[in-house]
């Protein structure tokens, strides 16, 4: 039982822990003039699993960007530019970022 001089403290938040996946691709692309022969994809993805985003799905989408190039679309606190592209596939469209 709390009394009135007690506090509940606040709840903690759960960060999530992010799990990186390296995989091959089966043929090097280039984008933004970039040979790219490896992708890293995050464990992020598995929350859409549900939606079918699997990994393998999104590498064949960035297959898709063989060859394109991308202006910055922002930057992360460390100063890093990251990238976003809208591919489609078999009739749906999907969000890429990088």
């Amino acid at each position: 039982m709390l009394m009135a001089s007690e506090e509940t403290p606040p709840p903690v938040a759960k960060k999530e822990v992010v799990t990186y996946y390296l995989y091959s691709l089966e043929k090097p692309i280039i984008v933004n003039e970039r040979i790219i022969k490896q992708a890293l994809i995050s464990s992020h993805c598995d929350k859409h699993s549900e939606h079918g985003i699997t990994r393998e799905l999104i590498i064949e989408l960035v297959q898709l960007l063989d060859t394109r190039y991308f202006p910055p679309s922002g930057k992360q606190p460390e100063k890093k530019s990251y990238f976003k592209d809208y591919p489609e596939k078999d009739g749906k469209r999907y969000k890429l970022v990088w």
